[in-house]
């Protein structure tokens, strides 16, 4: 799927999973392109809020290149 994205010129879609995901297998989905991993359990508000927070990382670095 993350390559198809690439293919399609959206990396701009974030890229989230969630469950139980042993943590061993974290670095490789962060390698293939996943950005946010979430456990079981995990509040929505607590998640919305770390999808903002790389949102707004995002576009502050994405607008410092342009410059």
């Amino acid at each position: 799927m993350i390559q198809k994205l690439k293919d399609l010129g959206r990396q701009d879609i974030i890229v989230t999973v969630g469950g139980v995901i042993p943590p061993q297998d974290h670095q490789q989905l962060y390698d293939q392109g996943v950005k946010l991993i979430f456990g079981p359990g995990t509040r929505i508000p607590e998640a919305a809020l770390q999808i903002l927070d790389h949102v707004e990382k995002n576009i502050t670095s994405s607008s410092n290149k342009s410059k």
